[in-house]
């Protein structure tokens, strides 16, 4: 089984009032894959979003550049359909 970083979009809940964005985890049934092209019934998510937590720095360091890796996938996304706006505000510079 495959798996990697991915933001999705939550749409608001009841006493929310905007959309928020965070990252999961996505699985995959079969280990080579290209996420962009997999079918949704070949996936699984985490329910809830992932936080940062590594046994040491050097995975803390990988941990968080596969997020920064996802997040600059999901901008690259919302600019190609036109969703600027959602894109500036995922928008991050990498140092």
């Amino acid at each position: 089984m495959g798996w990697n970083y991915r933001v999705m979009r939550h749409a608001p809940k009841e006493g929310e009032l905007d959309e928020w964005y965070a990252i999961h985890e996505v699985y995959y049934r079969s280990d080579e894959v290209d996420d962009l092209t997999v079918p949704v019934h070949e996936t699984g998510y985490s329910k809830e979003p992932v936080g940062v937590i590594a046994e040491d720095l050097e995975g803390l360091r990988w941990t968080l550049q596969k997020m920064l890796e996802a997040l600059g996938q999901a901008s690259a996304r919302l600019l190609r359909r036109g969703l600027a706006s959602a894109a500036t505000r995922l928008a991050i510079r990498i140092p």
